[in-house]
């Protein structure tokens, strides 16, 4: 127990070799001691292999997490509590690999159980609605996220509570529901900046800014047609009544010359409504493209760090490689 620990410890603060090599000692220490250790065996092996794979994914490398976390369920007995915790840090590791179907089912065994602790729960909850935003199925997202803060009670869990509202802010804004997107938003905003989790933060106060813009823009538009509208209607009276008073003179002179002025008019009404219309609709669109761009840009930073992880981890395979060849020239 000391030694894995220690490991948690040399782990948090990214000395990972000697995090390793601690919690390696430790399963041979185990192994060894495993008559003398009798039931607690199971359970400290378990710690072992959860506190590798923890490890391996905390530097990107889920492959080998993934290897670790199996590990530690073959050794727990069936409906055994302690699997919950570890299948949330399986569904993380497959997240990370973009084994989104994956990932799905080991939050789905948490929440569907009666048996998973409410803080596992929420955890599963954030997992899934985060793995939802990610496929762009946000009603999805909305579901679990409502769901979650409808099962969390526990003041303990505020922090879980406020990264929920968070997702819902940006499923709302995602589907242009600026309202519920700023109501949702503020809520987050307010039990994360008491967590101080800087990253979640940032992300609500951009989805509360987005949806205050795009209310913003919604209700411009509407401002616009309404005021296009009264502007025709403005207009026509204007034009029926200068009919009326053609139509006096009509009988007596101008009948022709006055009909074509009316007609002058009603185009010119015509054209200038077009025309600001036109002008909103390009200023619109210039919003839209430019909102394109930054996503793109955005979606390929994450491929360029996706890629980078691959790179990484085919270099840690090509020296375990060359590593085993030496071994093996060394013995023959």
């Amino acid at each position: 127990a000391p030694l894995i620990n220690l490991a948690t410890i040399y782990n948090k603060y990214g000395n990972l070799e000697i995090a390793q090599s601690l919690l390696i000692e430790s399963e041979k220490w185990a192994l060894s001691n495993k008559e003398k250790l009798g039931e607690k065996f199971t359970f400290i092996l378990c710690a072992i292999y959860n506190g590798l794979g923890s490890m391996f994914n905390n530097i990107d490398d889920s492959e080998s997490a993934t290897y670790y976390f199996y590990k530690a369920l073959e050794v727990l007995p069936e409906n055994n509590n302690r699997k919950f915790p570890i299948y949330n840090n399986m569904a993380i590791a497959f997240m990370d690999m973009n084994q989104l179907d994956s990932a799905r089912y080991y939050y789905y065994k948490v929440i569907e159980s009666n048996k998973s602790s409410l803080k596992n729960k929420s955890h599963s909850y954030i997992g899934i609605c985060d793995l939802f935003t990610e496929k762009e199925e946000y009603k999805n997202a909305v579901k679990y996220a409502e769901e979650g803060l409808g099962l969390i009670d526990d003041t303990q869990l505020e922090e879980n509570k406020s990264i929920l509202h968070g997702f819902l802010g940006l499923s709302y804004l995602k589907q242009e529901q600026f309202a519920k997107a700023i109501l949702h938003s503020k809520e987050a905003i307010e039990g994360i900046e008491k967590a101080g989790v800087i990253k979640q933060l940032i992300q609500a106060k951009e989805v509360l800014i987005g949806a205050r813009l795009g209310k913003e823009k919604s209700l411009i538009f509407d401002y616009f047609e309404d005021y296009l509208m009264l502007k025709d209607s403005f207009h026509l009276s204007e034009v029926s009544k200068k009919v009326q008073d053609l139509q006096v003179k009509y009988e007596t002179e101008k009948k022709e010359q006055l009909l074509v002025l009316s007609n002058k008019e009603k185009e010119v009404v015509t054209a200038r409504a077009k025309t600001n219309l036109f002008l909103f609709l390009f200023a619109l669109l210039l919003s839209v493209i430019a909102t394109i761009i930054f996503l793109r840009e955005r979606k390929q930073k994450r491929e360029q760090i996706r890629l980078k992880q691959e790179q990484a981890r085919l270099k840690n395979e090509a020296i375990e490689a060359q590593k085993r060849e030496e071994e093996l020239k060394e013995n023959i």
